[in-house]
């Protein structure tokens, strides 16, 4: 619908033998924005990619994934932004933390078609491993198809390692305290 507003949030938490695999899409018309916020803390493995089509002037889509991977868990997850018109925008924000075997992945498509101009858009991907058994991988993928388009990746990965912890016991800190406030800056990256 033109300029209309979605805000569309969820939160999963599977036991742990269950495999979530999962399509998702929204379209977004001229002046509309759509902005899904993803949480994803259980299962065996999740396989989910949200997707939003710009299909109108002016459309902006935005994507917040949010991800924990503990013991022998595969959290994949990212998002799909197609632009289809000109003029449309859109963020993807990707955060993970991975402990005890566990395995994070972002994998997400941005794509430009032809003829959609003077498109913007951004691609983050931030991990943090909380141990030497924890994984991450990025794997963004970018169809690119309009000159003048304007498009940004950055992906870093953190590690709480022995670093961390000497710091936390110069100042007298304990591990755990020290993890917690590692986790806090991500959280207050996101807001």
């Amino acid at each position: 619908m033109k300029g209309a507003k979605l805000r569309y949030t969820t939160i999963q938490n599977w036991s742990n033998d269950v495999y979530n695999l999962v399509t998702k899409r929204a379209y977004a018309y001229e002046g509309a924005r759509v902005e899904w916020i993803d949480g994803n803390i259980g299962s065996r493995v999740t396989m989910k990619y949200p997707g939003i089509y710009l299909l109108g002037q002016r459309a902006h889509g935005e994507t917040l994934s949010i991800a924990f991977a503990g013991k022998n868990q595969h959290q994949d997850t990212g998002a799909k932004m197609v632009h289809l018109a000109p003029y449309t925008t859109s963020r993807t924000t990707s955060k993970s933390v991975s402990k005890s075997n566990g395995r994070t992945t972002y994998r997400g498509l941005l794509h430009v078609a032809k003829g959609a101009t003077n498109v913007k858009a951004s691609v983050r991907c931030d991990a943090l491993l909380l141990d030497d058994t924890s994984k991450t991988d990025t794997y963004p993928y970018m169809e690119i198809n309009q000159e003048d388009a304007t498009i940004t990746h950055e992906a870093t990965v953190g590690k709480i390692g022995d670093e961390a912890n000497i710091l936390s016991d110069d100042k007298r800190i304990h591990r755990r305290r020290s993890t917690h406030t590692h986790c806090k800056r991500i959280h207050r990256a996101i807001y």
